[in-house]
């Protein structure tokens, strides 16, 4: 652990921050021990946790890596106000946690709260599956029913299923029309190189959700589907697959989505994925000196093939 209280130290970056400069990262810190160095707490710089010994935000660990990410699109002027902003959202969301618990399990007091929200398996895997109630909606990406709180979002845990006597699939089908309306994208068509594209983004945690509406919006898919990314909770970039220029989209969209799922906040997928008859397949690739190595299935293959 980095000794976090000697004020002249300058501070490494750790390969969890790696988006960071040394000057922003130890910008970031600055604001951390701002924070914390009242209650006499030291975050793990190196694991970029902050372990707590008090009730006061609802869990012993909090992490750090969203919010760096948060961090790492504004200026350094403005790490002050998104740091103490973070963390006292997250004693706020517990505090209003505490008097929900009361009600939880009363259906109509809580259903306006129900929602579904997509993460990467490898989130899940952590917090453990047998704590959710979700499904896959591609090999990395899971979807979950939640909580949407006005100061957090939580996983919502399988036995309430039960005690609502409501089955999973109702349910799903509840939280999705409660994002939907709740969470409306901001849907546009922008340049790519010669191409056209369609992006989804939005300042909340829910624009992946486009996926479960892409049928919906005859622009979005074409004969062949379409290609999707989701690189983070903010965005959903989208390509009908029409015509041979399919090719061309694929190297266009590859390093468009890598960056952006680095760059974050909230980083979902790396991801290329093949949408058709309501399934997302992801296309394999990887980027080596700078060169994409792409790996599709044997049935998008067949189907670029078929392509005018």
């Amino acid at each position: 652990m980095f000794s976090f209280f000697n004020k002249k130290n300058k501070y490494p970056v750790p390969e969890w921050a790696s988006f960071f400069t040394e000057k922003e990262f130890n910008d970031f810190v600055k604001e951390l021990n701002a924070y914390f160095q009242p209650k006499g707490i030291s975050p793990d710089l190196e694991a970029g946790l902050v372990i707590v010994n008090d009730q006061e935000f609802g869990a012993e660990q909090l992490g750090l890596y969203n919010l760096a990410q948060i961090c790492k699109q504004a200026p350094a002027k403005h790490y002050k106000e998104i740091v103490e902003g973070h963390f006292n959202g997250l004693k706020q969301a517990n505090r209003f946690d505490q008097s929900f618990s009361q009600v939880e399990n009363d259906f109509e007091a809580v259903k306006q709260y129900i929602g579904v929200r997509i993460y990467n398996v490898e989130y899940i895997d952590q917090l453990g599956k047998e704590f959710t109630i979700g499904k896959f909606i591609a090999d990395d990406l899971y979807a979950i029913l939640v909580y949407d709180l006005p100061d957090s979002v939580r996983n919502i845990k399988p036995e309430m299923s039960g005690r609502w006597n409501k089955s999973t699939e109702e349910l799903f089908e509840f939280g999705i029309d409660n994002i939907r309306s709740a969470y409306p994208a901001d849907l546009s068509k922008e340049k790519l190189g010669n191409l056209e594209v369609w992006f989804g983004q939005g300042d909340h945690f829910f624009v992946p959700n486009l996926i479960f509406d892409l049928d919906k919006y005859p622009d979005f898919t074409g004969t062949g589907g379409a290609l999707v990314g989701i690189p983070h909770r903010h965005a959903c970039i989208i390509y009908p697959i029409h015509h041979i220029e399919t090719v061309t989209a694929i190297n266009a969209l590859i390093p468009l989505i890598h960056g952006m799922n680095s760059e974050g906040p909230g980083s979902l997928s790396d991801g290329l994925y093949w949408y058709k008859d309501q399934q997302l397949t992801r296309l394999p690739y990887q980027i080596d000196n700078g060169k994409i190595e792409f790996s599709p299935t044997e049935e998008f293959v067949q189907l670029i093939q078929g392509l005018k």
